[in-house]
Protein backbone atom coordinates (compact mmCIF):
# COMPACT_ATOMS: atom_id res chain seq x y z
CA UNK A 1 0.00 0.00 0.00
CA UNK A 2 0.94 3.37 -1.04
CA UNK A 3 2.14 6.12 1.99
CA UNK A 4 1.09 9.16 -0.71
CA UNK A 5 -1.75 10.43 0.77
CA UNK A 6 -2.48 11.65 -2.51
CA UNK A 7 -2.60 8.35 -4.32
CA UNK A 8 -5.30 6.82 -1.10
CA UNK A 9 -7.36 9.91 -2.26
CA UNK A 10 -7.05 8.72 -5.79
CA UNK A 11 -8.23 5.03 -4.62
CA UNK A 12 -11.14 6.54 -2.65
CA UNK A 13 -12.53 8.82 -5.65
CA UNK A 14 -12.28 5.52 -8.44
CA UNK A 15 -14.06 3.41 -5.47
CA UNK A 16 -16.71 6.39 -5.23
CA UNK A 17 -17.19 5.92 -8.96
CA UNK A 18 -17.66 2.26 -9.19
CA UNK A 19 -19.80 2.53 -6.41
CA UNK A 20 -21.99 5.42 -8.08
CA UNK A 21 -21.97 3.56 -11.28
CA UNK A 22 -23.49 0.59 -10.16
CA UNK A 23 -26.56 2.46 -8.62
CA UNK A 24 -29.19 3.71 -11.07
CA UNK A 25 -29.18 7.09 -12.49
CA UNK A 26 -31.78 9.59 -10.51
CA UNK A 27 -35.17 9.34 -11.52
CA UNK A 28 -34.61 5.95 -12.38
CA UNK A 29 -35.27 3.09 -10.86
CA UNK A 30 -33.62 -0.89 -10.98
CA UNK A 31 -35.47 -2.51 -13.06
CA UNK A 32 -35.57 -6.60 -14.85
CA UNK A 33 -35.01 -6.73 -18.47
CA UNK A 34 -36.61 -9.56 -19.95
CA UNK A 35 -36.33 -10.07 -23.53
CA UNK A 36 -38.58 -11.59 -25.71
CA UNK A 37 -38.95 -13.42 -29.29
CA UNK A 38 -41.17 -11.52 -31.44
CA UNK A 39 -43.34 -14.00 -33.49
CA UNK A 40 -42.10 -12.82 -37.07
CA UNK A 41 -38.44 -13.49 -35.24
CA UNK A 42 -36.44 -15.21 -38.11
CA UNK A 43 -32.76 -16.20 -37.90
CA UNK A 44 -30.37 -16.22 -41.09
CA UNK A 45 -26.70 -17.24 -41.90
CA UNK A 46 -24.52 -14.04 -43.59
CA UNK A 47 -21.42 -14.30 -44.86
CA UNK A 48 -21.10 -10.72 -45.96
CA UNK A 49 -21.26 -7.59 -44.42
CA UNK A 50 -21.26 -4.15 -45.72
CA UNK A 51 -21.29 -0.95 -43.33
CA UNK A 52 -21.34 2.61 -44.38
CA UNK A 53 -21.73 5.53 -41.96
CA UNK A 54 -22.94 8.70 -41.60
CA UNK A 55 -23.28 11.49 -39.18
CA UNK A 56 -26.60 10.18 -37.39
CA UNK A 57 -26.30 6.25 -38.15
CA UNK A 58 -24.61 3.21 -39.02
CA UNK A 59 -26.07 0.85 -41.45
CA UNK A 60 -25.24 -2.97 -41.46
CA UNK A 61 -26.14 -4.90 -44.99
CA UNK A 62 -25.83 -8.35 -44.16
CA UNK A 63 -26.01 -10.63 -47.10
CA UNK A 64 -24.95 -13.85 -48.94
CA UNK A 65 -21.75 -14.17 -51.16
CA UNK A 66 -23.39 -16.37 -54.13
CA UNK A 67 -20.01 -17.86 -55.71
CA UNK A 68 -18.93 -16.61 -59.24
CA UNK A 69 -20.52 -17.82 -62.54
CA UNK A 70 -19.82 -18.51 -65.87
CA UNK A 71 -19.37 -14.60 -66.48
CA UNK A 72 -16.50 -14.12 -63.33
CA UNK A 73 -18.57 -11.77 -61.17
CA UNK A 74 -19.06 -12.82 -57.92
CA UNK A 75 -22.24 -11.72 -56.76
CA UNK A 76 -23.64 -10.62 -53.02
CA UNK A 77 -27.10 -10.77 -52.44
CA UNK A 78 -27.98 -8.28 -49.74
CA UNK A 79 -31.33 -9.41 -47.43
CA UNK A 80 -31.45 -7.54 -44.50
CA UNK A 81 -29.87 -3.52 -43.11
CA UNK A 82 -29.94 -2.95 -39.96
CA UNK A 83 -29.29 0.93 -38.78
CA UNK A 84 -28.02 2.20 -35.79
CA UNK A 85 -27.17 5.08 -33.54
CA UNK A 86 -22.88 6.13 -33.56
CA UNK A 87 -23.26 5.07 -29.35
CA UNK A 88 -25.09 1.94 -30.43
CA UNK A 89 -22.65 1.10 -33.04
CA UNK A 90 -19.72 1.56 -30.64
CA UNK A 91 -21.29 -0.37 -28.16
CA UNK A 92 -21.95 -3.09 -30.12
CA UNK A 93 -18.59 -3.07 -31.39
CA UNK A 94 -17.63 -3.47 -27.84
CA UNK A 95 -20.10 -5.93 -27.50
CA UNK A 96 -18.76 -8.15 -29.94
CA UNK A 97 -15.08 -7.69 -29.85
CA UNK A 98 -15.78 -9.02 -26.21
CA UNK A 99 -17.66 -12.51 -27.03
CA UNK A 100 -14.99 -12.73 -29.96
CA UNK A 101 -12.30 -12.56 -27.54
CA UNK A 102 -14.43 -15.13 -25.43
CA UNK A 103 -14.67 -17.48 -27.96
CA UNK A 104 -10.58 -17.37 -28.65
CA UNK A 105 -9.62 -18.17 -25.54
CA UNK A 106 -12.21 -21.37 -25.01
CA UNK A 107 -11.44 -22.72 -29.07
CA UNK A 108 -8.14 -21.04 -30.29
CA UNK A 109 -7.71 -18.05 -32.69
CA UNK A 110 -10.53 -17.85 -35.69
CA UNK A 111 -8.31 -17.98 -38.97
CA UNK A 112 -9.60 -14.91 -41.07
CA UNK A 113 -7.54 -15.51 -44.22
CA UNK A 114 -6.23 -11.60 -44.24
CA UNK A 115 -3.04 -12.67 -42.83
CA UNK A 116 -0.03 -11.92 -44.95
CA UNK A 117 0.36 -15.15 -47.05
CA UNK A 118 -2.53 -17.05 -45.52
CA UNK A 119 -4.80 -18.88 -47.89
CA UNK A 120 -7.51 -16.99 -49.40
CA UNK A 121 -5.05 -12.68 -48.68
CA UNK A 122 -5.15 -13.23 -52.72
CA UNK A 123 -8.58 -11.78 -52.73
CA UNK A 124 -8.16 -9.28 -50.17
CA UNK A 125 -5.41 -8.15 -52.03
CA UNK A 126 -7.55 -7.49 -55.29
CA UNK A 127 -8.30 -4.56 -56.57
CA UNK A 128 -12.35 -4.93 -57.32
CA UNK A 129 -15.08 -2.88 -59.35
CA UNK A 130 -18.39 -3.04 -57.09
CA UNK A 131 -21.40 -2.45 -58.43
CA UNK A 132 -25.05 -2.28 -57.48
CA UNK A 133 -27.72 -4.29 -59.30
CA UNK A 134 -31.30 -4.37 -59.02
CA UNK A 135 -33.08 -7.14 -57.63
CA UNK A 136 -33.44 -10.39 -60.53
Amino acid sequence: MSTDPKDDSVTEAVDAIVAAAKEPLPGYKKSEVVVRWADDHMSVYVNSAKITAGLYDFTVDFGLVEPAREDNITRIKNFLAVRMSPQHAKVFRDLLSAHVERFEASFGPIQTGLIPGAPGQELADQEVDIREESPE
